[in-house]
């Protein structure tokens, strides 16, 4: 199981941390007071050896930026992290969508494994790589919205209900 990536923004740089200080700030991901335990045995710096174990906020800081490098997974042009299949998948028969915002845009394609949506950054410079790498599509066209609405029988069920009469055929 991969680890959590723990926000250093909640961390004052110049602040002072006994283990329950830290557990107070990160309750909402659930931390463990034996998990920071774990991590200053493990390098995270302590002030001393003594009791209760105090941490200065900038060694706390660094040492999460360098455990969250750690679990942050690196994509690949044509590739776009999955949130449901937890792994780099390349877009449901590599189309996408645009969204531009400013001076970056996001592209948005379907899973290939598991059809879940997912999202990307690039920069603008990047929109002619995109072209030849993926197809650019409209929102409905992203996953193959002909087919799935051309099947349907809503419209046509009442041209298709069979009278008695040839219920009776049926069974005859």
């Amino acid at each position: 199981m991969a680890g959590k990536i723990y926000s250093v923004n909640r961390i004052k740089y110049w602040f002072t941390y006994d283990i329950d200080d830290i557990c107070r700030v990160y309750k909402p991901y659930g931390l463990h007071c034996q998990t920071v335990r774990g991590w200053a045995e493990h390098g995270l710096k302590t002030i001393d050896k003594s009791r209760p174990i105090l941490i200065y906020g900038n060694d706390l800081i660094e040492f999460l930026r360098k455990k969250n490098r750690n679990y942050k997974c690196v994509t690949t042009f044509d590739h776009m992290f999955c949130f449901k299949c937890h792994a780099p998948s390349i877009p449901y028969k590599k189309n996408i969508q645009l969204n531009f915002f400013g001076n970056a845009m996001r592209a948005k394609a379907f899973c290939r494994t598991c059809k879940t949506t997912m999202y990307k950054s690039y920069k603008l410079a990047d929109k002619k790589e995109l072209e030849s790498t993926f197809h650019v599509v409209e929102v409905l066209e992203l996953y193959n919205s002909n087919s799935s609405t051309g099947n349907t029988h809503s419209g046509n069920a009442s041209k298709h209900t069979p009278n008695k009469s040839s219920q009776m055929v049926l069974w005859l």
